[in-house]
């Protein structure tokens, strides 16, 4: 079964996948829920070298990741959707998130993740 419109891309048709490592059990989670256009909370914080689950779900009607650049951190997931990984980053710092569907960051679907000193 194709597209329901000529042209636009299902998420099997997408070369985004998750990049990301599998949740850890014993992890904070920490749920990032995607609509049109934002992302609820935008602002996550954690500490460096802590690793956490960060989960997206996306209530939107479209397709939505959840994408961090440095370090690379990618979670995909289409409606209703959702999907899990790992992340641990290990210098205090902002990183930005963003939704990378074309449009989608400059529609609001931003965020940061703040890291705080290790404990």
């Amino acid at each position: 079964m194709g597209p329901m419109h000529p042209g636009m891309p299902t998420f099997r048709d997408r070369d985004a996948v998750d990049g990301a490592p599998s949740p850890k059990a014993d992890a904070t989670e920490y749920v990032i829920v995607a609509s049109e256009f934002a992302f609820a909370p935008n602002e996550i914080q954690i500490r460096a070298g802590e690793t956490v689950n960060i989960v997206l779900d996306n209530r939107g009607a479209v397709y939505h990741d959840l994408t961090i650049s440095d370090p690379s951190f990618v979670l995909t997931a289409d409606p209703a959707g959702r999907s899990a990984g790992a992340l641990t980053v290990a210098e205090p710092g902002r990183y930005r998130f963003i939704c990378s569907v074309p449009g989608h960051e400059g529609a609001g679907m931003s965020g940061t993740l703040v890291v705080g000193p290790g404990g």
